[in-house]
């Protein structure tokens, strides 16, 4: 149960990673006058993320936000490209992220994004390489705020927007965050906890199907169909979740039945008062047991319903 339970949490992981990553890394690099602030943020963050953007034009300030049209992102050690139709972010913000500290506000749009050229062994990659091609692209959105008095980073809204009003969004608030936490993240997340947390999937058939079959590809689980029904359903009665309700552990039954074909809105997450932990996160992830916080953790999962 341990291979599966770590697969689980690496799925989780995975996923709100691609969400918070995907946009910023999408508005890496542009070249223009040192005096653009728009374009000396971008530049300082291109720096940092050894990437490389092309737009068609410089980048311009409308309305009290940077933005740029037909863009070409290359990240040659990822073996990634973009082309991108728009992107917007406020002045400044990038700028202070790129330098080490945490901006109060930050958020980044991009429009139109399809995937060029990506790792062919690779299956999320390939997963939006496919949904990328479909219609006008994938949008995404990424929105935070930072509060220094508490050491609170509250990530609103991270969000990739995909053709046929299918979609994937996630939020969360991080209590224990040092402004100058981008510094050194590998050693200062040791400190943050998170006191809630939601990830949501919203799609039609063929989308859940493919994007069930690229995390499954992406951990090397090759199942058929009712060998999957049956390993969820033993590890959901057998593993070391947080309690949830009885309405929920409906919800999650129902949604194990419709694999690998779910359809509909699915939301999961949690609230706790005194936070889940990075530690014990990390040591969910490894097969420990009894990980959660003993404050009433209040853990959901709702499928087909619209409440969190």
């Amino acid at each position: 149960m341990h291979f599966f339970r770590l697969r689980f949490f690496k799925f989780i992981v995975a996923t709100c990673i691609v969400l918070s990553v995907a946009a910023p890394s999408f508005a890496q690099s542009i070249i223009t006058m040192d005096s653009d602030k728009c374009g000396s943020g971008i530049a300082a963050l291109s720096a940092l993320s050894d990437s490389e953007i092309h737009p068609l034009s410089p980048p311009r300030r409308l309305m009290g936000k940077c933005g740029a049209q037909s863009v070409v992102v290359k990240n040659l050690r990822a073996g990634v490209t973009l082309e991108i139709e728009q992107i917007e972010w406020q002045s400044g913000a990038l700028k202070r992220l790129a330098d080490g500290q945490l901006p109060e506000h930050l958020k980044i749009s991009v429009r139109g994004v399809s995937v060029r050229k990506a790792p062919a062994n690779d299956p999320i990659w390939s997963f939006l390489k496919a949904q990328g091609a479909l219609a006008a692209g994938i949008d995404g959105e990424l929105s935070l705020s930072y509060s220094q008095n508490d050491n609170v980073l509250d990530l609103s809204r991270v969000s990739l927007d995909f053709a046929g009003n299918n979609s994937l969004s996630a939020s969360a608030r991080f209590h224990g965050v040092r402004p100058d936490f981008m510094t050194k993240p590998e050693l200062k997340i040791m400190t943050v906890f998170a006191d809630q947390m939601v990830l949501n999937v919203t799609g039609g058939g063929g989308f859940g199907e493919s994007l069930v079959s690229a995390v499954l590809k992406r951990y090397s689980i090759d199942m058929s169909t009712d060998k999957l029904k049956k390993f969820a359903r033993k590890y959901v009665s057998e593993a070391d979740l947080p309690p949830i309700s009885a309405q929920d552990r409906s919800d999650l039954q129902r949604f194990i039945t419709r694999l690998p074909r779910p359809s509909g809105k699915l939301s999961v997450g949690f609230r706790s008062d005194t936070g889940l932990s990075a530690v014990r996160a990390a040591a969910f992830g490894a097969g420990a047991k009894n990980v959660w916080p003993d404050d009433g953790m209040e853990a959901f999962f709702h499928y087909g319903r619209t409440g969190n």
